[in-house]
């Protein structure tokens, strides 16, 4: 989980995906501070963009599929 003003956030998406992560991003819409995730989305190394309860769903569905 990642939050930060100006480009923390950024950076840290960027240190992620070097390093093979999965990476995800609230949408802008549903953020109370859009300029958050439009940061990271901009980086174009956000592998999901949704909501924070489709983020919920996601990995929800990952946890299960490795059961």
């Amino acid at each position: 989980m990642l939050s930060g003003g100006a480009s923390d956030g950024a950076q840290g998406i960027r240190a992620i995906k070097a390093r093979f992560g999965t990476t995800f991003a609230q949408n802008e819409r549903s953020a109370k501070y859009g300029g958050m995730p439009h940061s990271a989305i901009a980086t174009g190394a956000v592998d999901f963009v949704l909501t924070p309860t489709g983020i919920a769903e996601e990995l929800t569905g990952w946890g299960r599929t490795r059961i």
